[in-house]
C-alpha cells in the first residue's frame, strides 16, 4: 500500500503522498484505484480488480448498444468506464466522455495514449500506480481511436450535437449534479428511444427494500460508540442526524419524466463496505460533521482529527463496538432512462 496520510482518499485536501488527496485530480483517484481492490467472482474464478472498475463492470451489463453507436460516457472521469464499454460490448461503438476535472481529463487521455503524460509521471513515486497505469495502457491500446473526451458539465455542456447519441451511461456521476438540468441536457443530445443506463449511491437514493437508515455503512454502530467518546470532550450530534437520501424511485421518475425520459429501476446491488476503509475514509468525515457548532466554537481541525483518532483507537477494542452486521453495505441502484419524446 502507498505511504498515505489518513484522509487522502476523502476528497479533502489533506496531504497524501505522492499527491494531495483530492479526488477531482486523476493522479489520486487512480492512486484509490491501484491500491484498494475488490474481489469479484467473474465464472468459476475470483479476480482481484479495482473497486470503481468492478462498479463499471456491473454498470455495462445493463446498457444495449449496437454496431456504430455513438455512447456518451458522463462524468467519465479517467476513463475506467470508458474501458469497461470498449471490451465488454462485442461491437465497434464510438465513446464521447464528458468530464468536468482537469485532472481526471488528461489521465484518461495519457491511460488511452492521447497524451504522453510527462506532467503526471514526474509527480508519482507509487509503484503500484506506476503499475496500475501500465497494464491499463496496454488494455486500451487498441481503442485509442474509439475514443474522445471532452472536458465539459452534463448539466450544461453544448458541444454534443442534438439526437446525436445513441446511448449514455454514467458510474457514480448522477448524485453530484441537479438531476433536472441533467436530464433535460441528456434528453436533448439523446436520439429517441435512445437509454442512459445510471447508478447512484445510498448516501444519495433511497431503496424501498434496503433503506439507507437500516442497511447504509455511514450509520453502523462503530461510529456511534466513537461519537460517544467524542462527545466526551466536544458536543456532537446524534448520529441520525447526518444527511439521509433526498431520492426515492418516485422523485426520480418524475424529475425524468419532466424531460421526456421515462426512468426504470433496473437492479440494486450491495457493497460490503471493508471496516479499514470505513475507519480511514469515512468515520472522520461524519465525526466532524456530526461536531456542534465547531466554528462557533473555535475547534480546530486537529482538535477533532485528534478526538477522532482517540476515539477509534479505544472502540477498535471494544467487541461491541464492532458487532454491528448489518450497517456495512454501500447500496448501489440502477436505473435505465429512456427518451421517450
Amino acid at each position: 500500500m502507498a505511504d498515505l496520510k489518513p484522509g487522502a482518499f476523502t476528497g479533502s485536501k489533506e496531504a497524501g503522498n505522492p499527491y494531495d488527496g483530492d479526488l477531482g485530480k486523476g493522479i489520486a483517484y487512480d492512486t484509490y484505484e491501484a491500491n484498494f481492490s475488490q474481489i469479484v467472482q467473474e465464472r468459476d474464478f475470483p479476480r482481484i480488480i479495482g473497486g470503481y472498475r468492478a462498479g463499471a463492470r456491473k454498470l455495462v451489463k445493463y446498457s444495449n448498444f449496437s454496431d456504430g453507436n455513438n455512447v456518451l460516457d458522463v462524468g467519465s472521469g479517467t476513463g475506467i468506464l470508458t474501458l469497461e464499454l470498449l471490451t465488454k460490448r462485442p461491437v465497434w461503438i464510438n465513446v464521447t466522455g464528458i468530464e468536468m476535472s482537469e485532472g481526471m481529463l488528461n489521465t484518461a487521455k495519457y491511460k488511452f495514449h492521447q497524451e504522453k503524460g510527462e506532467e503526471l509521471l514526474i509527480q508519482v513515486k507509487d509503484e503500484r500506480l506506476l503499475e496500475y497505469w501500465k497494464t491499463f495502457r496496454q488494455e486500451t491500446q487498441r481503442y485509442s481511436e474509439m475514443v474522445k473526451f471532452v472536458q465539459g458539465d452534463i448539466q450544461t455542456i453544448n458541444e454534443i450535437a442534438d439526437e446525436s447519441i445513441d446511448a449514455a451511461i454514467a458510474n457514480q456521476v448522477v448524485h453530484w449534479t441537479d438531476l433536472s438540468r441533467s436530464f433535460s441536457n441528456l434528453s436533448r443530445m439523446l436520439k429517441s428511444g435512445g437509454e442512459f443506463v445510471w447508478n447512484s449511491a445510498s448516501h444519495w437514493y433511497n431503496d424501498a427494500s434496503y433503506p439507507a437508515k437500516e442497511y447504509s455503512f455511514r450509520f453502523n454502530d462503530f461510529l456511534k460508540y466513537v461519537l460517544e467518546e467524542v462527545g466526551k470532550s466536544v458536543e456532537v450530534k446524534d448520529i441520525y442526524t447526518l444527511p439521509t437520501p433526498k431520492h426515492n424511485l418516485e422523485s426520480i421518475k418524475a424529475a425524468s419524466a419532466e424531460q421526456g425520459l421515462e426512468t426504470e429501476q433496473v437492479a440494486t446491488y450491495l457493497l460490503p463496505v471493508d471496516l479499514q476503509l470505513f475507519v480511514q475514509n469515512h468515520v472522520p468525515i461524519c465525526v466532524k460533521q456530526l461536531v456542534v457548532d465547531q466554528e462557533i466554537k473555535n475547534l480546530s481541525d486537529d482538535l477533532i482529527a485528534r478526538l477522532t483518532r482517540e476515539a477509534v483507537a479505544k472502540a477498535i477494542n471494544d467487541p461491541k463496538a464492532l458487532g454491528d452486521i448489518q450497517h456495512k453495505y454501500d447500496i448501489v441502484p440502477v436505473f435505465k432512462s429512456v427518451k421517450v419524446r
